[in-house]
């Protein structure tokens, strides 16, 4: 089942908040698993549902997955939409600064294809945008797509905020993006969603 059918319906059956803890719970154990076994690990980024930013609960519960097993809280960073910036609630406000006074960071995923609120992103010290594959997917062909990605580009560099292109498949987007001085990329050119057994030798590589 698609993401785009359960999670709209979980949002609105109160069940999203259940998922969120399910969804971190996993991560820390399986960061604590790696860790344990030597593995080369990288913090692990889990979209956070803008419905699960209105809990009082959310915050403390991640804090105490992390201390579960021990882990830098950088290890577990939240990804949330720009939508969920531009919300007026003083809950959603408190945990975005609460998760920043625990150090866990911040990502605001498909950054320009919304509502850019750059005042909120200067104030709650996002860590990283990311810059959406729609854009990413014209490089190199649509003018458009180039210059708004450049813009996002120099906007983070200016704000001292790290960037992320999404759905990079190409070699040639990739040095597009090398070329405009983006820091991180991910997508299909660097790996594909793999079974259990695979990422385990992909991690082992990478350790390597």
């Amino acid at each position: 089942i698609s993401p785009a059918e359960f999670i709209p319906l979980s949002e609105k059956n109160g069940l999203i908040h259940q998922i969120t803890k399910f969804v971190v719970s996993e991560i820390t154990k399986q960061l604590a698993a790696w860790k344990a076994a030597g593995l080369h690990v990288q913090p692990i980024t889990f979209n956070c549902s803008a419905k699960s930013l209105h809990s009082q609960e959310l915050v403390p519960f991640i804090v105490q997955e992390l201390e579960r097993y021990g882990l830098d809280h950088q290890l577990l960073q939240i990804e949330i939409t720009e939508s969920a910036l531009l919300e007026n609630n003083q809950m959603v406000t408190n945990n975005l600064e609460q998760l920043n006074q625990h150090g866990i960071l911040i990502h605001i995923d498909d950054f320009g294809t919304g509502y850019s609120s750059l005042s909120y992103v200067k104030r709650l010290n996002v860590s990283t945008l990311k810059i959406d594959q729609s854009f990413v997917a014209g490089l190199g062909f649509d003018h458009e797509d180039e210059a708004i990605t450049d813009a996002v580009l120099s906007l983070a560099r200016s704000l001292a905020i790290n960037t992320i292109a999404e759905g990079v498949e190409t070699r040639e987007q990739a040095s597009y993006m090398i070329k405009l001085g983006c820091d991180e990329a991910q997508g299909y050119l660097y790996a594909k969603p793999m079974p259990f057994d695979e990422l385990l030798d992909f991690l082992q590589h990478a350790k390597n």
